[in-house]
């Protein structure tokens, strides 16, 4: 009885790893082999490896592709004799697929770097054009074409050209590439309002990166958006993050499909009322202003902002920075807000028959609540109180002739307000 109990438990064991493999091998997402040419191009060679360079550490930072390098691709290249590879046929392609057992091939090209003597600013200006082929090994075709074009400025002819070669590889060209291999998952497991799924270092998840929660339509292929996550913790081969809205309940079908990118440009515009004084005087002015920057929505912003204001003869006008964190109230919708600005606060009247000008500093305490109508697509509203602290403009010069003045008033803008504004995203 023994004996057979313990058989028993090893082929139970035998059997519960034979299950575990097969459920792996099923949802585990692998990286796909890739073979990376050297850059081409009629130009020295210490201009096409700083190319080539460039691209592989890209493709490793994106760990999404187990790369076969350039110096064991051109021996592939020489075996087949092939010399230039500016126009690989598709039969080509599918040859040095097959030999160096990758699914994918990127072929680079300098196609033109010029450089030139700038008598204005006494320095080397250069610029220079690259293309990025990449081909899909098992069709022979291009599958993208990426170009970019750089440009820089020095006192050294060389270092120009270095330069504007290496502005060639830049956030919007890592874009293009994060666009074509972006990772899709399924999820492996759901507590509460967090999401493990496959997919981990091995594929270069990283923390902070975001996930469409995407649901198939009955009746289709197709998928729709109904939820958003943020990745909080990465393992080897799988990852955890937190579910920060969803339409629906979560379920095991749906998929993951990784963003691009989190932040996006934001444009504010607003209107403000906050009081004044002047010389014994008060009231309250009305402030239009914009705020310019980069948001990720539901979580913080940073912008900067441009504010101006007519009152009491005087005109004043404000420029700073102000960074606001969000904190869910219903996640997806409406978020409690809490930040700061500060910057520079300057202002100008008349008097003596001249007109003067005066500046200052300020910073403000903001607290209020955001609306996403849409979630993070298209517009938001924006309520905040303002707590305003700047310093009196009571020094005053003559704009033309930077003379004091003594004809110059009192000007205070410290107190409380209100600030609404409407966001528009791009």
């Amino acid at each position: 009885m023994r004996i057979r109990s313990k058989a028993a438990r090893v082929l139970m064991v035998l059997f519960f790893f034979v299950m575990i493999f097969c459920v792996l091998s099923e949802n585990q997402v692998l990286a796909q082999k890739a073979g990376v040419l050297s850059f081409e191009g009629r130009l020295h060679s210490r201009y096409l490896d700083l190319a080539g360079n460039k691209l592989v550490v890209i493709l490793l930072d994106l760990g999404r592709l187990d790369l076969v390098k350039p110096r064991e691709m051109d021996r592939i290249l020489q075996d087949f004799g092939i010399r230039y590879y500016r126009d690989l046929q598709a039969e080509e392609v599918k040859m040095i697929g097959e030999r160096a057992g990758i699914d994918l091939l990127f072929a680079g090209f300098i196609e033109n770097l010029e450089v030139y003597w700038d008598s204005n600013q006494r320095r080397y200006k250069a610029e220079v054009e690259i293309t990025v082929r990449i081909y899909n090994t098992i069709s022979g075709g291009v599958i993208r074409i990426i170009n970019q074009r750089g440009s820089a400025s020095h006192g050294n002819r060389e270092d120009a050209q270095f330069q504007a070669l290496e502005n060639c590889f830049s956030s919007n060209f890592i874009r293009q590439l994060r666009e074509e291999f972006l990772l899709t998952s399924t999820i492996k497991e759901i507590e509460n309002d967090e999401i493990y799924f496959f997919g981990g270092r091995d594929l270069g998840v990283k923390i902070g990166s975001r996930y469409q929660i995407l649901q198939k339509v009955a009746g289709t292929t197709q998928y729709k958006q109904i939820g958003l996550l943020e990745v909080i913790s990465v393992e080897n081969d799988f990852s955890r993050g937190k579910v920060l809205y969803a339409r629906e309940p979560l379920q095991h079908d749906y998929l993951l499909e990784e963003m691009v990118s989190k932040s996006r440009f934001k444009l504010n515009l607003g209107y403000s009322n906050m009081p004044f004084k002047m010389d014994g005087s008060s009231g309250r002015l009305n402030i239009p202003g914009i705020r310019v920057g980069n948001e990720v929505p539901f979580s913080h912003s940073s912008k900067v902002l441009l504010e101006f204001a007519g009152g009491g003869g005087a005109f004043i006008f404000d420029i700073g920075g102000v960074h606001v964190r969000e904190f869910p109230i219903t996640p997806g919708s409406f978020y409690g807000t809490l930040g700061g600005s500060a910057g520079f606060s300057m202002g100008m009247v008349e008097g003596c028959g001249e007109v003067l000008g005066s500046a200052g500093i300020f910073g403000e305490l903001l607290a209020g609540v955001k609306y996403y109508p849409r979630q993070e697509h298209g517009m938001t509203f924006s309520l905040e109180g303002v707590g305003r602290l700047a310093t009196p403009l009571t020094r005053w010069q003559d704009i033309n002739e930077g003379n004091v003045s003594p004809c110059g008033p009192n000007l205070r803008t410290s107190g409380l307000g209100i600030r609404i504004s409407v966001g528009l995203g791009f």
